[in-house]
């Protein structure tokens, strides 16, 4: 039987033994009521993956996330999954575990943090198309095509162009916007447009990132979870007031490789 995060005791029924990472401190706030499912990932510190509490191989969890999503047709743009991972884990797990969910057509997921305690604590963070543009969920004799739309058109024509390798176009859009290029490589310093920042200097951070349209994210694969998010969480707060998720376009590590052995420079 479909296990669904419907109400408070639920959400707390998650593996107690993955010790998650620290963050700010965010509150995850839900509705009793809410008929909208929260689906739960766990990773654990060697990496096995469970969705919805049954063990399967990160490479099969995006089909898995598919055919739950067919059960909600009319919810798919609001299902989130929040993510149960180990703190230790190399950040490249993270990133993999985030293309198998984008390929499920999940979009919207919280990382969830701190210790299991009566408040649920986590960062909301959305994420954006790689290299699918539509997904279509098959069963049986029916199918429900998938076109999630982006909060940002123009952002939205960045990331396809960013991933079809046609960076002559993303210069060209480039030219339109406002944006910032954030390098996450350590556990108490982050680099902005080239300039290293304290993550303690938060007025400093805001002042470099707001009125942007976007911002590249970078994070080195060699970091671990807890530091990704313990820069994260920086991040998120400098802009906890604002309505919407900041939109962060996320640059993988293998499109990383191809931008710095062609030297692309934006």
């Amino acid at each position: 039987m479909l296990r669904l995060n419907f109400i408070y005791n639920s959400l707390f029924t998650q593996n107690k033994n993955i010790p998650l990472p620290n963050g700010i401190g965010f509150e995850v706030r839900y509705i009793d009521t809410s008929i909208t499912p929260i689906f739960s990932i766990d990773v654990t510190q060697k990496g096995k993956v469970s969705f919805e509490d049954i063990d399967l191989l990160m490479v099969n969890l995006n089909d898995t996330i598919s055919k739950y999503l067919f059960k909600f047709p009319s919810k798919i743009l609001n299902i989130k999954a929040y993510i149960y991972a180990h703190k230790k884990i190399p950040y490249q797990q993270i990133e993999d575990l985030k293309y198998e969910i984008t390929k499920g057509s999940l979009f919207k997921i919280v990382y969830i943090t701190d210790a299991y305690d009566e408040k649920l604590k986590g960062i909301p963070f959305r994420l954006h198309r790689t290299s699918i543009k539509k997904k279509v969920i098959k069963k049986e004799q029916d199918e429900i095509v998938v076109d999630i739309p982006f909060s940002m058109d123009i952002g939205e024509e960045i990331i396809e162009n960013l991933y079809d390798l046609n960076f002559k176009k993303v210069k060209e859009l480039l030219k339109k916007c406002n944006y910032s290029y954030v390098k996450i490589y350590h556990k108490s310093k982050v680099i902005i447009n080239g300039q290293e920042v304290s993550l303690k200097k938060e007025k400093e951070i805001y002042s470099l990132l707001k009125g942007k349209d976007f911002i590249f994210l970078e994070a080195d694969n060699k970091v671990s979870y807890s530091v990704y998010l313990k820069n994260l969480s920086v991040l998120h707060k400098s802009f906890s007031n604002d309505e919407a998720l900041f939109p962060f376009i996320e640059i993988s590590s293998e499109l990383q490789e191809i931008i710095e052995d062609k030297k692309i420079k934006f």
